[in-house]
């Protein structure tokens, strides 16, 4: 009976497949895989043990998607993940490749922490008897997300709807609601590499070469700089002050539904700035408080209205959104010294961590706290910088966070 197992060691994933007497190896596809002709595939390796073949493959330096999905998802998080999915299975079928041969399991997908990029494990085997179903597992992976509770939701619902039909699943059909879900129209060219086609949004025009990259990742955190933007084509959150192009319904800043009104623009700039001041006068500049009657996440001072990209925390109790803008940026309920101040949670340390920006990775170290930190459930040992990525939950004492990479 074939089987298939899955062996953690540190940070490296080992993952066997023992063949039925009954099953083969592709001997074509496996020599592809393993000359790199597919990149998107986990190489692998071929050992005989007694009487069965093992399929192996070592994978370290990835993220399983399970852990990818561990923290709250957004809908753009969400849908990059299915329309690259959906590529994948595109490939093989320009490649007369078994599209069930791809090990479909949130365990057993991985990404690239800095690029997204999706690798999946294909088990080049004929008569393979432990065939996966793409379309059970597009069906089921909504269950196992917790998304974003301030974003517009009607998209699973019209995603979970596809499946109720009682047509045969089709990639095709599937891949054109994920693009409508996106807000991108496909165009007609499909390349031979395996890309669906180029995109174009409606301000667009199809003009682009097939090489030029995809931008489908909708993002509703994303700062958007649109200060040249009159205030007749714009609408202010009344929840958090950010401005909005006239034709968005959810707020880019914080996701709550707008109130289209644009006859206080003015008053809303106002009105934000004067509370900005009056909650600066007792903290260092730039210091985020968590816990406040402020409202939301506090940010001070004008510079942080616009600012460049980083990274970001959000507090899983109250989904108070904090930005990660310091190459050392300390974590505590010491005002005087944090960057982060948790006003309201006694259970947290004075200087209890800090997250590390460098070489274009982030780290977490625990400052000898009372209460220690976690990430991902784990304990981490004191003063030792861990690596962290987009979606790890990290637990300070009894409070949680979720840490984001925009």
């Amino acid at each position: 009976m074939g089987k298939i197992l899955v062996k953690k060691k540190a940070d490296k994933y080992i993952i066997t497949n023992r063949l039925d007497v009954r099953e083969t190896i592709n001997e074509r596809i496996i020599n592809q895989i393993s000359r790199g002709m597919y990149q998107e595939f986990i190489p692998l390796t071929v050992t005989q043990k007694k009487k069965n073949i093992v399929l192996g493959t070592t994978v370290e330096g990835l993220i399983p998607l399970n852990i990818y999905f561990s923290g709250v998802v957004s809908k753009g998080v969400f849908l990059d993940v299915v329309i690259k999915l959906i590529r994948i299975i595109k490939i093989c079928e320009q490649n007369t490749m078994n599209a069930n041969n791809l090990d479909f399991d949130i365990g057993k997908i991985f990404l690239e922490p800095q690029s997204k990029a999706i690798h999946v494990i294909y088990w080049p085997v004929v008569n393979n008897v432990l065939e996966s179903s793409p379309s059970e597992f597009f069906k089921r992976l909504p269950y196992y997300i917790n998304f974003f509770q301030f974003e517009d939701q009607s998209y699973i619902n019209e995603y979970a709807s596809f499946f109720n039909g009682i047509d045969p699943f089709s990639i095709n059909n599937f891949e054109k609601l994920i693009k409508k879900l996106l807000g991108v129209k496909p165009t007609e060219n499909n390349s031979p590499s395996g890309r669906i086609g180029n995109y174009e949004t409606p301000e667009q025009p199809n003009d682009q070469s097939d090489d030029a990259p995809l931008d489908i990742a909708y993002d509703p955190f994303k700062q958007i700089q649109d200060n040249k933007e009159s205030a007749a084509a714009s609408v202010f959150c009344t929840s958090c002050g950010r401005k909005n192009d006239a034709s968005a319904n959810f707020c880019i800043g914080c996701g709550q539904k707008l109130e289209k009104s644009f006859n206080n623009t003015n008053k809303n700039e106002e009105n934000e700035a004067q509370k900005a001041q009056e909650y600066d006068r007792d903290m260092p500049k730039g210091t985020a408080v968590l816990g406040s009657n402020v409202g939301g996440t506090t940010v001070l001072g004008a510079e942080f209205l616009d600012r460049p990209s980083f990274p970001y925390l959000i507090r899983e109790k109250t989904q108070e959104k904090v930005y990660v803008d310091k190459p050392v940026f300390r974590i505590g309920k010491e005002k005087r010294y944090c960057d982060l101040f948790v006003s309201d949670n006694p259970a947290v340390s004075r200087s209890h961590a800090d997250i590390i920006t460098k070489d274009n990775k982030y780290y977490i170290k625990d400052l000898n706290s009372t209460n220690r930190t976690y990430v991902n459930e784990r304990v981490i040992p004191i003063e030792t910088e861990i690596e962290i990525f987009s979606g790890t939950k990290l637990r300070l004492a009894n409070e949680d966070f979720v840490f984001y990479i925009e």
